[in-house]
């Protein structure tokens, strides 16, 4: 194969040989070589190569910093400047075993890429905290190629997307840094028609439009510890056929005006951090996690709809900051694990809460939207617990009432109660004894046709004063038994 150099540098001038104009390529058999200085396009003919850079590569003859379009490489090391009007790195076929980069490798033309891998294998991409890799069009794209392991601590990005993944595979994708994607339609990660094992994402993973982009492709596990953002939509599942996200765990941020939209293939998602926006699913029931011990996850700022399914909290503690939408009302929320609501929201739809299940409310006051409550436009079957905790300084008094549950119908009821945390205990039917209330007051559960509402009360008042707790009976018996047998006694002696 010929090359005329037009400032390129082939092995033999790498080897210290003359390479004029016109002179063929040597063969790129194995072999290293260290870079320190300024030099145009690096190439090799066959065979692989090991290159060390720290100083400026800049590519002229073909548009790419190094080529290895006929050359695979055992490594590239590069803490230097890697630049190409096209490409930085461009790879075609050939293999990569290992890129190591904590300086610059960047693509400079229009639509130009950072690192292209064409058709060809990558075994390990490591761009460190101080490296950067970009293009104008795509930070690192991988189109008909693998990538084994793709490790980001430093910044990857691109115009209109940070990593494409395009009728490729990458086994894992781990992310501490930043991928981004600066212009108003950028994706920071796109796969398409492709698969991707892992992505763990501990950084940021940012979009002009969209953060990740999953279309007719699939990620196996998907866990963000991070930040993954777009103005459009934080991750989209979608395409002309539906993709698959196997699952989803979530203790860091997912945002967007809709946070998490797909079509249908979602797996059950873990959110024990923030998901803010709208969740829009389709064809399919939805299972929810949420998080554990102390820790709650947090659904916030938007609409939860579910399309032609039914949604499903799974356990642990979740914090609804979203009105909910099943299936256009004709659907069911099911909750068993700790729902907690701070304020009031709407279910369009039936709801039931299994035996596991705990309605949290959060009481900062009496007025409206100063406590949580639920308005549920179907059918409410209950069967778990409810449980109040008071915030802000807040403290109950007699007469206070806080309509909690609206309905269309109502089944069952709250087997257990807690106020702050501390059991109450039931005296009689929907009347809760508070050991931490005090000064003679207790709540009573009162129902009507359409709505719940918990009333603050002091016994004597007339309004149902509570059965004494048990040890109190066993008291009360034992010394009406006694007065009895006194009686009986005085009678014989009589």
């Amino acid at each position: 194969m010929r090359r005329p150099l037009h400032g390129g540098v082939s092995l033999l001038a790498l080897l210290g040989a003359a390479a004029p104009v016109g002179v063929a390529w040597g063969q790129c058999t194995p072999t290293s070589r260290s870079l320190s200085g300024t030099y145009g396009t690096v190439y090799g003919d066959g065979g692989s190569i090991a290159i060390t850079n720290t100083g400026v590569i800049t590519g002229i003859d073909n548009g790419n910093g190094i080529d290895l379009s006929a050359c695979g490489a055992t490594s590239i090391n590069n803490a230097g400047n890697v630049s190409g009007p096209h490409n930085g790195v461009y790879g075609f076929v050939y293999s990569v075993d290992t890129l190591v980069n904590s300086g610059h490798i960047s693509g400079t033309g229009a639509a130009a890429n950072g690192f292209y891998n064409g058709f060809g294998s990558v075994t390990v991409l490591t761009n460190a905290s101080t490296g950067v890799i970009s293009g104008t069009q795509t930070g690192v794209q991988n189109y008909g190629g693998s990538f084994t392991t793709l490790t980001n601590s430093g910044s990857i990005s691109g115009n209109g997307v940070g990593i494409q993944n395009k009728a490729s595979t990458i086994d894992t994708l781990t992310n501490s840094g930043s991928i981004v994607a600066t212009g108003v339609t950028g994706t920071a990660l796109y796969n398409a028609y492709s698969t991707i094992s892992t992505v763990t994402n501990t950084g940021t993973i940012a979009g002009g439009a969209f953060g990740v982009q999953n279309i007719d492709a699939s990620i196996g596990i998907l866990t963000n510890g991070g930040s993954i953002s777009g103005t459009v939509t934080g991750i989209s599942n979608a395409g002309p056929a539906p993709g698959t996200i196997g699952s989803l765990a979530n203790s860091g941020t997912i945002s967007g005006p809709t946070a998490i939209y797909s079509k249908a293939g979602m797996g059950p998602i873990t959110n024990s951090g923030l998901i803010s926006g709208n969740v829009h699913i389709q064809n399919q029931d939805v299972a929810i996690s949420g998080g554990t011990g102390a820790t709650f996850g947090t659904l916030a700022n938007g609409l939860i709809s579910i399309d032609n399914g039914n949604l499903l909290f799974a356990g642990g503690n979740q914090q609804l900051d979203d009105d909910i939408s099943v299936n256009g009302g004709t659907g069911t929320v099911i909750n068993q694990g700790v729902l907690r609501l701070v304020t009031s929201h709407a279910i369009t739809g039936n709801m039931q809460e299994t035996a596991t299940g705990e309605l949290a409310l959060d009481f900062a006051g009496t007025g409206a939207g100063q406590f949580g409550r639920l308005a549920i436009s179907a059918a409410l079957t209950l069967v778990g617990g409810l449980a109040v905790d008071l915030t802000d300084g807040f403290t109950l008094s007699v007469g206070d009432d806080f309509d909690i549950l609206d309905f269309a119908s109502l089944t069952g009821d709250f087997d257990s109660f807690s106020l702050d945390g501390i059991s109450c205990s039931s005296g009689a039917s929907d009347i809760w004894t508070c050991a931490n209330l005090g000064g003679g007051l207790y709540i009573a559960e009162v129902k009507t046709d359409n709505d719940l509402d918990l009333v603050v009360r002091a016994q004597g008042s007339g309004q149902g004063v509570p059965t004494p707790e048990p040890g109190s009976l066993g008291l009360l018996g034992g010394a009406l038994a006694g007065l009895a047998a006194l009686r009986r006694k005085r009678d014989r002696s009589g």
